[in-house]
């Protein structure tokens, strides 16, 4: 599996944009392009974006351990989702 963020740019008409990619072994590619006030928004929001699309995917997907968040900044809203990954994968 390959994520990647492009190196974000200022948009045609205001702010930034940077864009989020996944490859999935499949062959499979998921991206998105995120606006932001600033590139360091823009960017972080695009890490949010792969995140998010990483955690909730059908199958697990980690880092290093089955049970992480996989080390990137994530939304307020998968709180619940990660807690939950993190208990189920502890109840094993």
């Amino acid at each position: 599996m390959l994520c990647r963020w492009l190196i974000p740019e200022p948009h045609p008409k205001n702010g930034w944009r940077c864009e989020g990619q996944i490859v999935w072994p499949d062959g499979r590619v998921r991206s998105m392009a995120i606006g932001g006030e600033d590139s360091l928004q823009a960017l972080r929001l695009a890490m949010m974006f792969v995140a998010t699309e990483l955690l909730t995917a059908s199958e697990p997907v980690y880092l290093s351990a089955i049970d992480d968040d996989l080390d990137l900044p994530l939304p307020d809203v998968l709180a619940d989702l990660v807690a939950e990954r993190k208990a189920r994968f502890e109840a094993r």
